[in-house]
């Protein structure tokens, strides 16, 4: 289990990864475990990654885990970093926003808040299963965190060395 001191700021590709990690027979069980963390104030994201899993939704009736979950867990979890922490992590790494999206992706917000958890005294680091660089233009959150020198780890990763993965 994390320490005192710890918080781990989580990104939407952690949450959508669940079933793909786990598998579906081990999907509540996941989401149970992070609602742990989460009333336990160990797990905290963004308001964005909330609102892209609801733009994600808006043609389906019926929401998915994930977004159930933010849900769920808003009040307790959902915190929004300072726009100066947004901007001190933009200015060391500007290929974090995607130029091609029209919404306002959470991959800054996440990094940002991470950021801002680790300058007020926290054990701060970042879930996020999206790894993937599109250089020269996009770079991902695991690459962002690593400039800052923040510790980065998939969801499996995090569980799984935390000793809670299903």
């Amino acid at each position: 289990m994390l320490g005192q001191n710890q918080i781990c700021a989580i990104d939407t590709s952690s949450l959508l990864a669940v079933r793909e990690s786990f598998g579906k027979t081990k999907e509540t069980k996941v989401f149970a475990t992070l609602s742990g963390y989460a009333e336990k104030g160990f797990i905290v994201f963004p308001p964005q990654v909330r609102e892209e899993l609801e733009r994600a939704e808006e043609a389906e009736t019926d929401p998915d885990p994930p977004l159930l979950w933010v849900q769920m867990h808003r009040e307790r979890s959902e915190r929004t970093p300072s726009l100066e922490a947004v901007r001190r992590v933009l200015t060391v790494v500007p290929e974090l926003l995607d130029a091609d999206s029209p919404h306002e992706p959470a991959d800054a917000y996440v990094v940002a808040l991470a950021a801002e958890l680790r300058d007020q005294g926290f054990d701060a680091r970042v879930i996020t299963d999206d790894k993937r660089d599109r250089l020269p233009l996009k770079v991902s959150p695991t690459t962002a965190a690593s400039v800052l020198k923040l510790l980065s780890q998939t969801l499996y990763a995090f569980l799984k060395s935390d000793g809670t993965a299903p």
